[in-house]
C-alpha cells in the first residue's frame, strides 16, 4: 500500500536586508587608502614610514580595509600592488 506525503512547495517572499551604514575610516586607514592610490606598488615599511606608524597598525589597517571589500591584494606578495576598491 502506497503512502502518501503532502507536496510542499517553496514560498518566494521577498527578502528586506538592512543597508549597512559604512562606518568612517580612521585618520590612518584613510592615509593608507590614499596613498596607495597614488603608489599601489608601495611596500608596508614605507606606509608605515609616510604615517609615522609602526608596521603593525598598517597591517591591522589593511586587513580591516580588506574585509570591508575596499582593498584588494593583485599578484604576488613580492610583485603584486594594491587595488583601492571605491
Amino acid at each position: 500500500m502506497p503512502v502518501q506525503m503532502p507536496v510542499q512547495m517553496p514560498v518566494q517572499m521577498p527578502v528586506q536586508m538592512p543597508v549597512e551604514n559604512p562606518q568612517p575610516l580612521t585618520p590612518t586607514a584613510q592615509g593608507i587608502l590614499d596613498i596607495l592610490v597614488a603608489n599601489p606598488a608601495i611596500t608596508i615599511s614605507q606606509m608605515a614610514d609616510k604615517l609615522a606608524v609602526n608596521r603593525r597598525t598598517i597591517e591591522r589597517n589593511i586587513k580591516i580595509l580588506q574585509d570591508k571589500g575596499r582593498l584588494l591584494r593583485v599578484g604576488a606578495t613580492k610583485s603584486g600592488y594594491w587595488q583601492v576598491v571605491s
